[in-house]
């Protein structure tokens, strides 16, 4: 009994690490990361304009197209609006960029307001808009221009953002034992940022983001 409990330890330890590593290959460990704070890569670094996206959510069967408004506070808080393209608010939320404050759900559509749901809309917001806790450790690893970033969450949930030449190019939130969803960002600039879309692995859910020049 012994014997399996230890060869069932050493397994999970061996799926956790290369779960972890696969994407750091070649990488050197940097230390505890300030970048979400003080780096221009990040996609709301000390900029407070509003910014509108034409947005796609899937979620099971279901489809809703319309405007996700996304206003970043000097306070480090953003606050984000999906309207459908008739015109109804499906939700609004609060989700502080840097501080510990919980995130805050002003308003959902009934079908939507359950627990399970808005953690999970909060939790993609989050991972989409590279967003961190001021109690969540920050690990940087770098290789010449390029970098990661990993965000350690609540639990086993950890965030991986490669950088290349200072802008974010795709990101995983990895569960213990596999990915839990994967984000791509897509520029038409370089210093612009045109694009995001995540999708779940496990989950038939995705969120597509294209935003609308001002």
């Amino acid at each position: 009994m012994m014997r399996f409990l230890l060869l069932s330890n050493l397994v999970l330890f061996s799926l956790i690490f290369s779960s972890c590593s696969t994407s750091l290959h070649g990488f050197q460990k940097s230390g505890v990361s300030d970048i979400l704070k003080n780096n221009s890569q990040l996609l709301f670094a000390n900029d407070t304009t509003e910014k509108t996206y034409s947005t796609h959510i899937t979620f099971l069967n279901q489809s809703l197209t319309g405007l996700m408004i996304v206003k970043p506070y000097i306070s480090g808080d953003l606050r984000i609006v999906f309207i459908t393209e008739t015109g109804i608010k499906i939700f609004e939320m609060g989700i502080p960029l840097f501080s510990s404050r919980q995130s805050k759900v002003y308003y959902c559509i009934d079908p939507l307001n359950k627990k399970v749901i808005l953690n999970t809309i909060k939790n993609d917001l989050s991972v989409l808009f590279m967003v961190n806790s001021s109690k969540l450790q920050l690990t940087e690893y770098s290789k010449k221009t390029d970098k990661v970033v990993v965000i350690h969450n609540k639990g086993f949930k950890r965030s991986v953002y490669n950088i290349q030449n200072n802008h974010i190019t795709s990101a995983t939130q990895q569960g213990l034992l596999s990915k839990v969803c994967v984000v791509k960002y897509f520029y038409l600039k370089k210093a612009a940022l045109d694009s995001l879309q995540l999708k779940h692995t496990h989950l038939k859910m995705s969120i597509e983001l294209h935003l609308i020049p001002d």
